[in-house]
């Protein structure tokens, strides 16, 4: 498990980090504040793996002379409003430095690089084509090429494997920023497709290999008419 540490003036980017980290099950939040000082109470404490995400421009003390305070088994990123610390932040062998406002597909770059400094399961595996979804606290691996399809029931997913459905505690999106999106497409509100399992798709509909037939909303037409045409090239 990663201890995670968070620190920043902001409370909104406090709330919008812990959103991000709630689907994955081997990172917990154990520490939120705006005060830097209290996050210096809790160095001698630190456990082997600290993830500690703070801001720069804190009060009292700044992020960037608050991190040569930890010790150098902890895993740092940066999440900052100010473009022009990177360089230092780096010299202080940070995992990752981010320039708000970034989004969850951002987010998810900076802890597939912390999960390998710690050797914890990462997001996901390109190479090895899978995803890990988070069911009951445990991890699951569940391959691209088995799911046809994700559906949105409110704050939970069903997604639809080749032999299987599989009920997760997470939202459409960020579930999607997890997703290889040269593979994967939002193709209205609720339903997220795999489009190597598309058999036909016409201007109004898209149906699977599996003969589902799903609705396909305007607002997302052209992409997926431009990626369906890239896969079927690629046949």
């Amino acid at each position: 498990m990663i201890s995670c540490y968070i620190i920043d003036d902001d409370p909104r980017s406090i709330e919008i980090i812990e959103e991000y980290l709630q689907p994955l099950s081997y990172i917990e939040v154990v520490f939120t504040s705006d005060d830097p000082t209290k996050l210096i109470e809790q160095i001698p404490g630190f456990p082997e793996k600290a993830l500690i995400i703070l801001d720069i421009g804190l009060p009292t003390i700044n992020g960037l002379d608050l991190a040569e305070m930890f010790p150098s088994h902890t895993a740092v990123v940066f999440s900052t409003g100010h473009t022009e610390f990177a360089y230092k932040a780096y010299d202080l062998d940070a995992i990752d430095y981010l320039v708000k406002p970034y989004d969850q597909k951002r987010f998810y770059k900076s802890i597939t690089k912390v999960t390998k400094k710690f050797h914890a399961p990462v997001l996901q595996n390109q190479e090895e084509d899978f995803i890990y979804l988070n069911i009951n606290k445990n991890l699951k691996k569940i391959y691209y090429s088995d799911i046809y399809y994700l559906e949105s029931m409110e704050n939970y997913i069903n997604v639809f494997t080749s032999d299987q459905k599989i009920t997760i505690h997470q939202s459409l999106k960020s579930i999607l920023a997890q997703l290889p999106d040269h593979q994967f497409l939002q193709i209205n509100r609720f339903y997220i497709v795999n489009m190597k399992k598309v058999k036909n798709l016409t201007l109004r509909k898209i149906e699977l290999e599996t003969g589902k037939v799903l609705k396909l909303s305007p607002l997302y037409k052209s992409k997926i008419n431009n990626l369906f045409q890239q896969l079927r090239t690629q046949l």
